[in-house]
């Protein structure tokens, strides 16, 4: 099963590198990260997630290297709370968190990655 997961995300990064890095890796000081690793959680009924820490650094890595973003402009979070991912991307009442201050209309790419859990689905309760 690892063989599978770890062929994917080769795959992946692979269909990244040659779609996304041509139009992002301009080097634009306006490309912007939003890295996000939940390995664990405060709430200690939920089981921690192995993988999420790596995977947020494999990725933020990849931004950096591959797709040359600054990384000055990389948000990056582990195990973050409710209260710093709605920091980073706002509240209901106002959308204007931190990515918003980084973000320059017109010019910037935004790449948003996340590891950790999942949500089941509203209608169907399917797990992602």
């Amino acid at each position: 099963m690892y063989r599978r997961i770890l062929f994917a995300v080769a795959v992946i990064a692979g269909l990244l590198t040659k779609v996304v890095a041509p139009t992002v890796a301009a080097e634009s000081n306006d490309n912007i990260a939003v890295i996000i690793g939940n390995k664990t959680y405060q709430n200690s009924r939920i089981p921690s997630v192995d993988y999420a820490d790596r995977d947020a650094e494999s990725i933020k890595r990849f931004a950096i290297d591959i797709l040359k973003i600054q990384e000055d402009n990389i948000i990056f979070l582990q195990d973050a709370t409710q209260a710093q991912i709605e920091s980073v991307f706002g509240k209901e009442r106002s959308y204007k968190g931190r990515l918003y201050q980084y973000i320059r209309p017109n010019e910037s790419n935004v790449l948003i990655y996340y590891s950790g859990h999942g949500v089941p689905g509203i209608n169907t309760q399917n797990t992602y």
